[in-house]
C-alpha cells in the first residue's frame, strides 16, 4: 500500500512538473515573441528600455552619464544590477538582450513558486498556482512595458522567501542583497524581511541582517548619493508635495490629518489598482496579512503618490508586489486546506482557481498582446519606413529623438529625447533642460506620449523645437508622414526650408476635398496633389487662410476614396507640430507640406483621388 501511494505520488508530482514546464514555455514564447514584435516594430513609447541600455552600453565605455534623462543613470534610481549585467550586454548589444532577460526572469518565478508552493500545498494545487501566475495580467502587462531592472526583483525576492522557508540564510542574504540592487526602494522591503523574520520566530542575524542593511542602504541612496547625481533635476519629492515640502512634512500630514490620508488612500483609483492585485486570485492573498509586511512601505509610496501612472497595473509599478501577491496566496491555500470549515474552503480554493478567467477577458490583456503581436500589412510598411529612418543616421552621430526612435538608437553616448527640448524642462522638474549639441532631430509626429496633453504636449511648447531649428546650419533633408529628420550642417547658410509657412496666395488647380463633421477654424482653399516619381508617394500641400482670429490647435483625418479601400484613413498633423496652427500668422495664406505613402497607387499615378476630410481639437482621443 505504501508503495502505491507512493508511486502515485511521484507520478502526481511529475505531471505537475510538466504542467508548469509546459506553461513556462510558452510564457516565455508568446512574451518573447511579443517583446521582439515590439521592438523591431518600434512600438516602445517610452523611455525606459533605451535609458536603461544607453546606461549598459556607458557602463562598457567607463562612463555613468544618461543623455536620454540628461543626468547620471544613478541619480535617477540606483540600478546598481546594470553592473552585473554589462558583461554580457558586451557579448549582444542589443535592447532585445534586456526585453529577453526581463522575460526569462519573470519565467523562472513560475518555477520557484512551484518549488515553494508543492512544499506547502502539494504539486497540483502548486501548478495551478503557477498557471494563475502566467496568465496574472498586472505580470503581463509588466512584461509588455519597456524593461526596468526593478522587473529582476520579481525572481529574487521570490527566491529570499524561499530561503526564509527552508532556514537557509546564506541563500536568503544573497537573494536580498541582488534584490536590493535593482532600485533603492527594494531597501525597504529587504528591512522588512528583518521583521518579518522576527515574526517568524527567526532572531539575531536573521532580523538585524536585513533590517539594518536595508535602512543603511536606502539613507545612504536617496539621502546621498541620488541628490547628488542628481542635483535637482528630477525631483521626486513632486509626486507627494500634496502632503508637505518635505519628508517631515508627510509624516506630520498623515499623523495630523489621518481622515484625509485615509480618502487619499482609498480613492476610486487607488481602489481599482488595490483590486487590479488581488481579484485575480480572489483577494485570497490577504489572509495572509503576515508576508505582506515587507511591502507596506512600497505600497505607501504607491498610494500616495500622486502620479497617476504609480497605482495603474499597465505599467511597471506592480513588480515589487508580485512576489507577495503569490507567496502569501501559497500560505493562505495551505491554511484553507486544513480548515474544518471544508465546504468555505473549497469554495475559496475554486474562487482563487476560476478567477483568472474571469478577470482575463476585462484585464486589457488580450487587446495588448494582439498589438504587441500585430504585423500586419500595414505594420510593415510603418517598420520599413521608422526603419530606413534609422538606417540614415550614423551611429556616432548626436541625435534627439521622439519615444518610439529611442531604443533603436540607445547605443551612443549622444542620444536626447524630444520631449526635453519641446517642453524645455526636464521630466519632473522645474530645472530648464539645456540645449545640448545635436548632429540630427528626428521627430515623430504621432508620438502620443510627446505630443499628447496627457503626455508632455503644451500649446506653446512647439515654440522651443522653431528656436532650436532657427540656428544657421539645420536642413530638412527628409519628410514622410509621419516622420521628419533634420540635420545640422555647419557650413550650410542656406536657410532651413520650414514643411509650412506663409505664402502669398494658393496656386491654381487645388483639388478642393469634402468635408464630414465641423471644418476646423480656419478656411481651406484646396490641396495640391503631387505623386513623386518612380514612387507610391504623394506630395500633398494644404493651402489655408488663418482669419483674423489666433487658430487653435487641431489635426486631420483624411480618407482617400480612390481606390476604394486601398488606403486606411490618415491622421494628419498641420504643421508637423513645429510649425503649429497656433502660431499661424493671422489675416496670412499658409502652406503646409504632407508626404504619404499610398498604397494602391501606381507610381506615375498623376489623377487625383476624391479627398475626405475630417477636422479634430487637441486632445487625447483624436483618432
Amino acid at each position: 500500500m505504501n508503495h502505491t501511494r507512493s508511486s502515485f505520488s511521484r507520478h502526481s508530482d511529475s505531471g505537475a512538473r510538466r504542467a508548469v514546464w509546459t506553461g513556462i514555455l510558452v510564457y516565455i514564447g508568446i512574451m518573447g515573441l511579443a517583446g521582439y514584435r515590439q521592438f523591431t516594430f518600434h512600438r516602445y513609447g517610452d523611455f525606459d528600455l533605451a535609458h536603461h541600455t544607453q546606461s549598459l552600453w556607458n557602463i562598457l565605455h567607463g562612463a555613468s552619464d544618461g543623455s536620454v534623462l540628461g543626468i547620471p543613470f544613478l541619480g535617477n534610481h540606483m540600478v546598481l544590477i546594470l553592473y552585473l549585467l554589462a558583461p554580457l550586454y558586451a557579448l549582444f548589444q542589443s535592447p532585445l538582450y534586456l526585453l529577453a532577460l526581463q522575460t526569462l526572469a519573470l519565467a523562472a518565478t513560475a518555477g520557484l513558486l512551484y518549488h515553494l508552493g508543492r512544499r506547502h500545498i502539494g504539486p497540483w494545487p502548486a501548478a495551478g498556482l503557477v498557471m494563475a501566475y502566467l496568465v496574472y495580467p498586472p505580470l503581463i502587462h509588466l512584461n509588455l512595458y519597456e524593461f526596468h531592472p526593478v522587473t529582476l526583483s520579481v525572481p529574487l525576492l521570490t527566491l529570499a522567501f524561499i530561503g526564509l522557508d527552508t532556514r537557509r540564510f546564506l541563500p536568503t542574504a544573497i537573494a536580498l542583497t541582488l534584490a536590493m540592487l535593482c532600485q533603492e526602494n527594494i531597501a525597504l522591503i529587504v528591512a522588512g524581511f528583518g521583521i518579518l523574520a522576527w515574526f517568524r520566530g527567526f532572531r539575531g542575524r536573521w532580523v538585524w541582517g536585513p533590517l539594518l542593511t536595508g535602512i543603511v542602504y536606502f539613507v545612504v541612496c536617496v539621502g546621498w548619493i541620488m541628490p547628488l547625481l542628481n542635483r535637482d533635476r528630477i525631483q521626486f519629492a513632486r509626486l507627494y508635495s500634496h502632503l508637505g515640502a518635505g519628508f517631515g512634512d508627510w509624516i506630520w500630514t498623515l499623523l495630523r490629518h489621518p481622515v484625509t490620508s485615509l480618502a487619499t488612500l482609498s480613492s476610486p483609483d487607488r481602489r481599482a489598482f488595490l483590486g487590479a492585485l488581488f481579484s485575480p486570485l480572489a483577494f485570497i492573498s490577504l489572509a495572509d496579512p503576515l508576508t505582506w509586511i515587507p511591502a507596506l512601505p512600497v505600497f505607501a509610496q504607491r498610494l500616495l503618490s500622486n502620479r497617476a501612472s504609480e497605482t495603474t497595473i499597465l505599467f511597471h509599478y506592480q513588480a515589487e508586489f508580485i512576489p507577495f501577491i503569490f507567496v502569501s496566496a501559497i500560505h493562505a491555500l495551505e491554511r484553507l486546506r486544513r480548515c474544518r470549515y471544508r465546504l468555505a474552503a473549497r469554495t475559496w480554493i475554486t474562487a482563487a482557481a476560476l478567477m483568472p478567467l474571469v478577470v482575463l477577458p476585462v484585464s486589457g490583456i488580450v487587446p495588448a498582446l494582439q498589438q504587441a503581436l500585430d504585423r500586419s500589412p500595414a505594420a510593415v510598411a510603418d517598420r520599413s519606413l521608422r526603419d530606413s529612418f534609422v538606417q540614415s543616421i550614423p551611429d556616432d552621430a548626436r541625435i534627439a529623438a521622439t519615444f518610439r526612435f529611442l531604443p533603436h538608437l540607445s547605443n551612443r553616448s549622444g542620444l536626447h529625447a524630444v520631449h526635453h527640448l519641446y517642453t524645455g524642462f526636464h521630466i519632473l522638474s522645474d530645472q530648464p533642460y539645456p540645449v545640448p549639441s545635436l548632429d540630427y532631430l528626428l521627430v515623430d509626429t504621432l508620438d502620443p506620449l510627446t505630443f499628447k496633453p496627457s503626455g508632455f504636449y503644451g500649446p506653446d511648447h512647439h515654440r522651443n523645437l522653431q528656436a532650436l531649428l532657427r540656428n544657421p546650419g539645420w536642413q530638412l533633408i527628409r519628410l514622410e508622414h509621419p516622420l521628419l529628420l533634420f540635420q545640422f550642417q555647419p557650413l550650410s547658410l542656406s536657410p532651413l526650408r520650414a514643411a509650412t509657412g506663409r505664402v502669398s496666395g494658393p496656386p491654381a488647380g487645388l483639388v478642393i476635398p469634402e468635408w464630414t463633421g465641423t471644418p476646423p477654424p480656419v478656411w481651406l482653399h484646396g490641396v495640391q496633389w503631387e505623386p513623386l516619381p518612380d514612387s507610391t508617394r504623394v506630395r500633398l500641400t494644404f493651402y489655408w487662410q488663418v482669419g483674423p482670429a489666433t487658430v487653435p490647435d487641431f489635426e486631420l483625418k483624411l480618407i482617400l476614396e480612390d481606390p476604394p479601400d486601398a488606403c486606411p484613413p490618415v491622421t494628419i498633423i498641420p504643421g508637423h507640430r513645429i510649425w503649429a496652427p497656433q502660431g499661424w500668422p493671422v489675416n496670412a495664406c499658409v502652406a503646409d507640406e504632407q508626404v504619404l505613402a499610398i498604397p494602391g497607387f501606381k507610381a506615375g499615378e498623376t489623377r487625383p483621388p476624391r479627398l475626405i476630410l475630417s477636422a479634430y481639437p487637441m486632445t487625447d482621443s483624436t483618432p
